[in-house]
Parts: C-alpha cells; sequence; structure tokens
C-alpha cells in the first residue's frame, strides 16, 4: 500500500508512560488525513525517477542552488512519495555514510507533505514514513525557503530550530543553507518530560542524521518538474477499484500521479554509431543526462556521446566523488 494511503487510514493515538504516570497527545500522521485528501497535487515516484533526484541533488548542487531564482511550488499543497531503497542505492556509491540498501524492507516507503507560503518560494515540508504498513509522522519537520539562506537562531539548549550540514559533501552546504529543521512542539515536549534534555537531544540530532538529505531530495525534483521532457505522468485511475472497496466498507484510496522519469537516449548512444562531436581532441566518451539551464528554462539533456573517435573510445569511466 503507498504512503499516503496508510495516512489516510491511520489512527489518532496518545503516548502513555508509565514512568510519568500520564498519557501524552502528540502530532502524528493522522493528524494529516483530512489535509492530504485535499491537496490538489499529489505525487508517487517510481524508482528510476527516485533514483535521479537522488543523484542531481549530489552531482549537480551547485546548478539546483543557482536555479533557487526560479524554483516554484506548482500547489499550495502537494504530495511527494518514493521508496527509500532505491534512493539509497543511488546513494551508495558515493563516500558518505547511508545505510546498506540491501538492508531496507522492500515497501519502505517515505513522502513529505509540503505546505506553501503565499510567495510560492518557501514553505513547511512534513516528513512521513513507513514500515510494515504503518504510517509514521517524522517528529522533526523542514522550513524552507529559495529567496534567502535562512540563518539558524543561535541554537538553544532544547534544539528546537537549528541547520543541518554534511561534512562529507560541502558541495551541498549552498542548498541545505536554505533549509531549517524544527522540532514539533507535542513532540519536544514529551521526549523532554519523558527522557530529560540530554538524552531528547541526542535523538533529535540522530532524526536529523536520517533526513538531512530530504530538502535537497525535494528541490532536485522541484527543478526537474519545472524542466521539460524529464517526467512522464501518469494519473492513476482507481475509480473501479473503489467502488469495489466501498462495496467492502472500505475507505476509498487517493487519486494521484505516478511520476516516470522518461530520460531520452541520444542518437549516437543509442546505436553506438554517429558522428563524434570534437571536443577540444578528447577521446569518445559517454556523458551522463543532466540538466542545463538556459535563461529562466531549464532543460533535460539526454545522455550522449562525445568526443573524437579517432583519438579513441572511453568505454566506461569511474566518477570518484570527493568530500
Amino acid at each position: 500500500m503507498r504512503l499516503l494511503d496508510q495516512i489516510i487510514s491511520a489512527d489518532y493515538f496518545v503516548v502513555d508512560n508509565a514512568r510519568l504516570g500520564r498519557s501524552f497527545r502528540v502530532k502524528t500522521a493522522a493528524d494529516f488525513r483530512d489535509a492530504l485528501r485535499v491537496t490538489p497535487q499529489r505525487y508517487v515516484l517510481d524508482d528510476t525517477a527516485t533514483k535521479l533526484c537522488a543523484e542531481l541533488a549530489v552531482l549537480d548542487a551547485e546548478l539546483i542552488y543557482k536555479s533557487f531564482d526560479i524554483l516554484r511550488l506548482p500547489a499550495e499543497r502537494l504530495w511527494i512519495e518514493w521508496r527509500e531503497r532505491p534512493r539509497f542505492e543511488a546513494l551508495k556509491p558515493l563516500p558518505i555514510a547511508v545505510p546498506d540498501p540491501s538492508v531496507i524492507p522492500h515497501d519502505s516507503r517515505a513522502g513529505v507533505l509540503i505546505e506553501a507560503h503565499s510567495d510560492w518560494r518557501s514553505g513547511l515540508a512534513w516528513i512521513f514514513t513507513s514500515y510494515q504498513e504503518s504510517a509514521d509522522l517524522c517528529p522533526l519537520y523542514l522550513q524552507f525557503s529559495t529567496q534567502a539562506s535562512l540563518a539558524a537562531p543561535r541554537r538553544d539548549a532544547q534544539l528546537s530550530t537549528f541547520s543541518m550540514c554534511n561534512p562529507e559533501l560541502p558541495n551541498l552546504k549552498p542548498v541545505l543553507d536554505h533549509c531549517l529543521v524544527s522540532m514539533e512542539p507535542s513532540w519536544s515536549n514529551y521526549i523532554r518530560k519523558a527522557s530529560g534534555d540530554d538524552q531528547a537531544n541526542r535523538y533529535i540530532q540522530t532524526l536529523a542524521g536520517k533526513i538531512w538529505f530530504d530538502w535537497p531530495f525535494i528541490a532536485a525534483f522541484l527543478l526537474l518538474y519545472q524542466a521539460r521532457s524529464v517526467f512522464q505522468a501518469r494519473p492513476s485511475n482507481l475509480a473501479d477499484l473503489n467502488r469495489a472497496r466501498a462495496k467492502r466498507g472500505k475507505i476509498d484510496l487517493l487519486e494521484h500521479v505516478e511520476m516516470v522519469a522518461s530520460l531520452g537516449r541520444g542518437a549516437a548512444e543509442a546505436s553506438g554509431r554517429g558522428p563524434p562531436t570534437l571536443q577540444g581532441g578528447k577521446r569518445l566518451h559517454h556523458v551522463r543526462g543532466h540538466l542545463v539551464r538556459r535563461g529562466d528554462k531549464l532543460h533535460w539533456r539526454s545522455p550522449h556521446l562525445r568526443g573524437d573517435r579517432g583519438l579513441g573510445v572511453i568505454a566506461s569511466r569511474t566518477v570518484r566523488v570527493k568530500a
């Protein structure tokens, strides 16, 4: 089941703490059921689209940062969902610490509900995950803006709002500077009363280490969404299925749009033939697909061959990314 459908099926709950002898009402996925139902744009990324967004976020971080001036949110509220395993598979070749994709459950999903501000260039992103058919809300949420860097307040003892960075990938700092992380108040109240400030801060830092890549990933998707010929949109058609579910007393599944990466290959790459492009005496080599900005427009440049075949052919290339 998709994560968005798990959320609209989620139940409210309270956290009972035997040591304190009291219950805590914390915000959960169920608190977003109504908001998700009326969200005008809901996107579910296929695995190729997920990998593309992850790769772009790291390899083209400079282009993302320099294109923030043309980035606009497409709706006042939108949902983006993906499977976690392919996202970490895309990050695995990089020299950073990421979970082993092979130990991530195949059905593990994540998603964000983005609420835009009136300028359409800033907003909030609530983060959700699912494991074993259960939707969970992350106690941390993101504040972002593409207009200017967000200066984090002086880090207080309770880590209520703070910025993030990853020393292993310093090229992502300009992107991460446009995002702050905040602790949801009801969760902050609970974990601090239940655990104390020191343990609560360690818990927050652990969570932050798991979501640091979410904003670059979101930004990459939003820019690819604005580019031409990157995604194929496949609207769902759940009318028949929902009628059958209604007869069984089940709630409707949410309509959504599946985003499939449509990455055409250049003629030379597809056939292995075609006239090579002379590039200053470079051997014939493969160029990965990438975004190109021309003025206020973004375009997808399909993978292609470049160089002089007469000087030789580079059959494969290992790209090493150093922090």
